[in-house]
């Protein structure tokens, strides 16, 4: 009898596996996926004409009377399409209004159909699809189905700009104050010479924003406006400014309104490793291997509570925060891991972060308190 080794150390890096169960939450979802084919016929009226269909093979006829009218014809095909064993096992066909429609009985499956003459038009209404796999490690939204998730999507977040036009006074000073969301204020003084400009007074506030404005908030750009751009996307700021002259005015105008990024639905969490997903014994004795990812209509364990191997596209660092991908590339995974926006293309996890490091097309561990 072969001998069986076992692993005497837990394993790492290795996508949705947990790194210990103290303190974890998991809650449950299928992975919605598989979609039924639709089909929506729409029909010419015509007096003692044949209708007729073909769905995968099997012809289906329907004659109209002599004051032929949409909702008969349909009527008239839905009962034939139900006395065929076989057409009725392939899809339900209903009428609606004027229309037939023919629903795949399972979901994922195509089926061959077409007509036959031009007093019908069949419409595609949806296609068939198997789903999409949901690879463990990558976080997972809740679906418009309560008891299903989904890859998360959302709004991408946007930076807030706005812009200060100032009056140029010889001699008066300008204050700029810019009070971010989270609490913290940046200030910026200048004070104009004898003979100020526009371009003078807003090269000063420039130099002297930037040098008190602490990194990853807000970066002044600007010749003869004052630019003043978050520098983390969905980051809101409001602007005030004062001065010693009751002759200086400045103009602020929000040119890009702020955009925090929010999912469509409740993200819920980091899908959990299952090694029966997939599992391949080897006959030698070796150990098993699994799959990768959650197939459609696969019940999936989410983690929205504790530490779990996450599959990161940047390289991060322990203490970082964590980013989930919503829009991605040929290249690129919806529901990855990373620690900025990525211009927009990632929305962020309140209260998750990095515990440890990781490099893009590998693994860190995240640390989740996704609220139950």
């Amino acid at each position: 009898m072969p001998n069986t080794s076992y692993a005497t150390q837990p394993r790492q890096n290795i996508p949705g596996l947990l790194v210990d169960r103290s303190g974890m939450s998991a809650v449950s979802r299928f992975n919605g996926g598989k979609v039924a084919k639709v089909s929506t016929f729409t029909f010419v009226a015509a007096n003692s004409t044949a209708y007729t269909y073909l769905i995968e093979g099997r012809t289906i006829t329907f004659t109209s009377d002599s004051g032929a009218t949409q909702a008969e014809i349909a009527t008239g095909l839905q009962e034939a399409h139900e006395l065929d064993t076989i057409a009725n096992g392939v899809a339900i066909a209903t009428v609606s209004g004027n229309n037939l429609i023919l629903t795949g009985r399972e979901p994922g499956r195509d089926f061959a159909l077409s007509e036959t003459d031009a007093n019908i038009t069949i419409a595609a209404t949806t296609a068939a699809s198997n789903g999409t796999n949901l690879n463990f490690g990558t976080f997972a939204m809740q679906s418009a189905t309560a008891d299903q998730a989904e890859a998360p999507t959302g709004t991408n977040p946007v930076a807030q700009v706005m812009t200060l036009t100032p009056l140029a006074v010889s001699s008066a000073e300008y204050n700029v104050n810019v009070l971010l969301e989270d609490g913290r204020t940046i200030t910026a003084n200048f004070t104009a010479d004898g003979s100020a400009t526009v371009s003078e007074v807003v090269a000063g506030l420039l130099a002297d924003f930037n040098t008190n404005a602490p990194a990853n908030t807000i970066l002044a750009s600007g010749t003869t406006t004052l630019i003043l751009t978050a520098e983390v996307l969905g980051l809101g700021f409001s602007v005030g400014w004062s001065s010693d002259s009751a002759a200086v005015s400045v103009s602020v105008v929000e040119t890009t309104a702020n955009t925090n990024g929010s999912f469509d639905r409740d993200l819920i969490g980091v899908l959990e490793r299952d090694n029966s997903v997939g599992l391949v014994t080897q006959a030698s004795g070796g150990e098993s291997t699994g799959g990768t990812s959650y197939s459609a209509n696969h019940a999936m364990s989410i983690v929205r509570k504790g530490r779990i191997w996450a599959s990161v596209d940047d390289t991060v660092s322990d203490g970082d925060s964590v980013w989930v991908r919503i829009t991605a590339s040929a290249t690129e995974t919806v529901g990855i891991a990373r620690n900025d926006s990525d211009s927009g293309d990632a929305i962020q996890v309140p209260g998750a972060f990095f515990r440890s490091a990781g490099v893009s097309g590998g693994q860190a561990i995240v640390e989740l308190n996704l609220p139950a």
